[in-house]
């Protein structure tokens, strides 16, 4: 994959990605990322910022009882968050994170704006291009 993959995450999970204790991020839908591949990791409202880069270690893919075996201790949610969340999915999608590195300071919604014209922040996931993701990495 070229560029990078922007990915939404709430607040409460976006701080577990950063702690370290959460691991693995949960998708209802596969995006078409693999190992290597980098994540934009951006923290939906209120925060609406860019904290960091992530490196996507793997991808499993399974139906959601198989999953929350796999996943129950790195996934950073509750047995009953998880099942809420895949409730009426026949399959789940765990991405698995490393190389968690945080921006030197974060990039609002409104830089984001100025660095990408038209942006709106996707309720789940989007692809950035070559150039999208460079212009992030003078962040770094």
């Amino acid at each position: 994959m070229a560029g990078a993959l922007f990915l939404s995450v709430r607040p409460k999970y976006a701080e577990r990605i950063l702690q370290g204790i959460k691991t693995v991020e949960l998708r209802r839908v596969r995006p078409a990322i693999s190992k290597g591949d980098k994540i934009v990791l951006y923290i939906s409202s209120p925060a609406r910022e860019v904290r960091a880069i992530l490196v996507v270690e793997s991808v499993s893919c399974d139906r959601p009882d198989k999953l929350w075996k796999e996943v129950k201790d790195k996934a950073g949610v509750t047995r009953s968050e998880f099942e809420d969340y895949f409730n009426g999915a026949k399959l789940g999608v765990a991405i698995y994170i490393r190389d968690v590195q945080e921006l030197s300071f974060s990039i609002d919604l409104s830089i984001l704006r100025k660095l990408w014209p038209n942006f709106m922040p996707p309720r789940s996931y989007r692809y950035v291009s070559d150039r999208e993701f460079s212009a992030l990495m003078h962040f770094m």
